[in-house]
Formats: C-alpha cells, sequence, structure tokens
C-alpha cells in the first residue's frame, strides 16, 4: 500500500497543515526556476519515472509557489479557520483553474494529492508523526478520484524522495499525477491562482518566447514525452500575470488573455469548448 497523503492515505487536516507549510517553503516563481533537460540528473530522473512503470501516470514537475498560503490566526486555537491550500479543479472544456480555498471549506472525501514534494525533515507526517526520512506530501490539491497509481512500483516514492534530496532538488523537482492529460498545457498567472488551456488554443505569437518548461511527461523508455506543462512568462524576473485589478474571477481572467489575442474567442463561450 502506498501509504502518502493524498495519493494512498486520506486527505486531513493534518495534511492540509503540514501542505501549507511545504508550500509556503517552495521557491516564489519569478524568477522562474530552470531545470537542465540536458543534465544527468534530469535524465535520471525520466529513467527511474520509467523503470518503476510510472510513465503512464506520473511527471516530473517544476515546485513553485505563485503566492504564500495563508497560516491562519494562531490566537484562535484553530489555524485551519483562516488557512488555505492551492485545489485544481475543471473550469468548463479542456479549462483548469487552480485557487486557494479555505480549509473549513474544503470536501476532505473529494479531494486527493496533484503535486507531489519531499517534506522537510522537520515536517510533522499525518501518517506516522514527525519524518524519519525524505516522504511524499502533496503541495496542491485536486477535487474529483485521484490518479491511478497501482501499477506504479511502491518502491519509486521513496527511491525519488532519496535521489531529490541527495541531489539537492527537494525544492526544484516534484512529481504530478496525470489526469488522462493527453496535450500539452500553458499555465497562466492571475493574483493568486493559475489557468492551465491546451497549448494548441494558444496564440503562439503572442507568447514566443515566454513560455518555460514546468512538467514532463516520460515514454516507456525514459525519453522526455511532447506531452507536458509550461508556464507562460513575460521575463527572468516576471512570470505573465493577470492582476486584481484586470480580473477578480477565472471569467474575467479568460477575457482577459482572449482581449490580448492570447486565447481563442471561444474561450468566452462555454458552450464552445
Amino acid at each position: 500500500m502506498i501509504d502518502i497523503p493524498g495519493l494512498g492515505c486520506p486527505v486531513t487536516q493534518d495534511t492540509l497543515m503540514a501542505s501549507r507549510q511545504l508550500y509556503n517553503a517552495l521557491p516564489p516563481d519569478a524568477p522562474f526556476p530552470e531545470i537542465d533537460e540536458q543534465s544527468d540528473v534530469f535524465r535520471e530522473a525520466c529513467e527511474m519515472i520509467a523503470n518503476s512503470n510510472a510513465y503512464a501516470t506520473l511527471q516530473g514537475h517544476v515546485l513553485v509557489s505563485i503566492d504564500q498560503r495563508r497560516l491562519g490566526d494562531q490566537d484562535l486555537g484553530d489555524p485551519a479557520l483562516d488557512s488555505d491550500a492551492k485545489v485544481d479543479q475543471d473550469y468548463v472544456g479542456t479549462c483548469t483553474v487552480t485557487q486557494p480555498e479555505l480549509f473549513a471549506d474544503l470536501d476532505l472525501s473529494n479531494i486527493h494529492g496533484l503535486i507531489f514534494s519531499v517534506a522537510p525533515s522537520h515536517t510533522r507526517y499525518p501518517c506516522e508523526g514527525k519524518t524519519k526520512s525524505p516522504r511524499l506530501l502533496p503541495s496542491e490539491f485536486r477535487y474529483g478520484l485521484p490518479g491511478n497509481v497501482e501499477n506504479v512500483d511502491a518502491s519509486f516514492f521513496t527511491a525519488f524522495s532519496n535521489f531529490v534530496v541527495e541531489r539537492g532538488l527537494a525544492n526544484v523537482l516534484g512529481i504530478k499525477v496525470m489526469q488522462g492529460q493527453a496535450e500539452s498545457l500553458v499555465e497562466f498567472s492571475f493574483d493568486d491562482g493559475s489557468l492551465l488551456v491546451e497549448k494548441k488554443d494558444v496564440s503562439t505569437k503572442k507568447v514566443d518566447g515566454r513560455l518555460s518548461n514546468t512538467g514532463w511527461a516520460v515514454t516507456e523508455s525514459g525519453a522526455v514525452n511532447q506531452r507536458g506543462e509550461v508556464r507562460c512568462i513575460a521575463s527572468e524576473t516576471e512570470h505573465f500575470r493577470v492582476t486584481a485589478n484586470q480580473a477578480k474571477g477565472v471569467l474575467d481572467v479568460l477575457k482577459v488573455l482572449v482581449d490580448q489575442g492570447i486565447l481563442g474567442k471561444k474561450y468566452l463561450n462555454p458552450r464552445l469548448l
């Protein structure tokens, strides 16, 4: 059995609190961290995913925090009342949105881990107390049923955790559970969330030179697949952002991207997606 919260173990309030601590320790996405896809360590990580039969379910993923997750009011005696977690859910069609939601508003029976990274050794691990060795925790979540990892060699998760710690990548490289992803995706940041759309729907002229790889699917042989994720960034020091004064909701964000010619007008009509 895979005893990882949000993957093999249920998500609890303790999981959310540990996840918030983990997420807030991740590097910011401006400047965006780069991973050398030609390096030996990157190839070794891909081979590890392939050799563990994880290539159909898991992909490597860059770890960043768009903004700091709220801690909550410790004086209230229950910090979960005002803390939040990053939760991913389908919006319309192939469009997916990730936004913070208060712990108190989450249906813990209907969320699972989406992106996993290694918990620091001092983290209180929800299943067994403080970690004695590197262990994975979800740093972002998703609504619905978890991805099927039954065919993945159970030793992979421990091996991957040890690998990224030993190579100094624990705060840079994690894994993401794929959800039937068939195409490459582009992520856009807005205020305190992000939006994922299929790359084929994004105007290449408008984002040329502003894309940076954030996720890598792997083939059975260990080679990098064309499927994966990229993030749209404006420069080396600032990622593309739809600011709060431009948009307050997902539909507003889509309108900004359509007005800028980055997305087609069909994104303003959910029936066409």
